[in-house]
């Protein structure tokens, strides 16, 4: 991404332009406090960024990647005075060099081919791999548009794809837990209204216990889905008590038990270490939990069996969407410093300029010299 004709019309000097174009690259000055800083005011600071002009990147790199974020901005609709807004924008980035390309309105298929289309046939097909998500959007605009490129989803993915499963799960057996709470706590409220004192007292102990197994399932999902390496790293001290409250948790709710072990089951098979080993352990994986009685686990493995080509590509290739996904964070910091974005275009401007890879094109100019050329224009 290129910065081209970049001016100062009210920053008063190119020094203190500079200054506020290097805190513009930063995601950790919004621009109420780059106006504190260089004792200007925020409209000064709007004026430089929104005389920032970006050219289109000329060029796609070997590996392309691409996620989508919740970035809530739009365009305004001068006919209803209001911003007409997206939920979910689109990010492009070097997966190798770790930086972004360009920022879409849409996270949509038609709006990737669109924007790919502006690129020659030749240029696209220096893209040998396209390192995205489970999405089936990116994907398909993939085969149409790189049709030579590799397609590579991150494990990543496949791991949050099962623990969202588990977490059905969990959700379903804690309002369970929850309902039964509810119960005997209703009729906890009216014995004590009776009077009946045993029987206040009896249900008083069973509504204590309800609830507390009720929070324990409730707040076991860290401990569901951590991985064993992260367990014996960071939970060593605490091992008989981890173990004793899964069991817990296991016999309240029987169903998380077979979904934790496919979880953990599909940990070991990322962590083999030669690739035809982890192809053999990912076949009897999927042979295992395809057609389980957990409707969550068994759409998971549906899933994964459906992509296995693309994610086994990201294993042989080593390729890996996490510096997309490191940058999706840094657009979300730029996103809280503003407490929000309504207009795209000064959103992704802002972004762009945080974490893109800025180059400049043509030599910058003061108000002064653009005062001078005014004046010659106009006499």
């Amino acid at each position: 991404m290129n910065i081209h004709g970049i001016y100062a019309t009210k920053a008063g000097s190119y020094a203190l332009f500079l200054a506020i174009l290097k805190k513009l690259t930063s995601t950790s000055h919004s621009l109420a406090e780059i106006a504190r800083e260089t004792n200007t005011s925020p409209s000064i600071v709007r004026s430089v960024m929104f005389h920032i002009e970006l050219t289109a990147p000329d060029h796609l790199p070997e590996t392309l990647g691409i996620d989508e974020f919740k970035g809530n901005s739009g365009y305004y609709c001068k006919e209803s005075r209001r911003y007409i807004k997206e939920r979910f924008h689109c990010v492009l980035t070097d997966a190798d060099a770790g930086r972004i390309i360009d920022i879409l309105y849409k996270a949509t298929c038609p709006e990737l081919e669109k924007y790919f289309s502006q690129f020659s046939s030749v240029e696209r097909s220096k893209v040998r791999y396209y390192c995205t998500d489970m999405r089936n959007g990116f994907s398909k605009a993939a085969r149409k548009m790189f049709p030579r490129a590799r397609i590579c989803i991150d494990p990543f993915h496949v791991v949050k794809l099962i623990t969202d499963g588990i977490s059905i799960i969990r959700v379903d057996a804690w309002r369970r837990l929850r309902d039964e709470y509810k119960t005997t706590e209703a009729e906890y409220l009216a014995a004590k209204a009776s009077g009946d004192a045993y029987k206040t007292a009896k249900l008083e102990a069973k509504a204590k216990k309800q609830y507390e197994d009720s929070e324990l399932v409730k707040n076991s999902r860290k401990a569901l889905v951590t991985s064993p390496y992260n367990k014996s790293r960071y939970w060593t001290i605490n091992t008989d008590k981890r173990d004793e409250r899964l069991a817990s948790v296991f016999a309240l709710a029987p169903d998380l038990k077979p979904a934790y072990e496919a979880l953990m089951e599909f940990y070991d098979v990322v962590a083999t270490e030669s690739f035809s080993d982890r192809h053999d352990a990912l076949t009897g994986w999927i042979s295992k939990y395809l057609h389980s009685g957990q409707p969550p686990i068994s759409q998971a493995a549906d899933s994964i069996n459906r992509r296995r080509k693309n994610i086994e590509n990201a294993w042989r290739y080593k390729k890996s969407n996490s510096p997309t996904e490191g940058l999706n964070k840094r657009i979300k910091d730029v996103k809280r410093l503003a407490f929000g974005a309504h207009d795209f275009e000064a959103f992704r401007l802002r972004a762009i300029l945080a974490c893109g890879d800025i180059s400049f094109l043509s030599e910058s100019y003061t108000i002064k010299s653009e005062k001078k050329t005014h004046e010659e224009v106009t006499e």
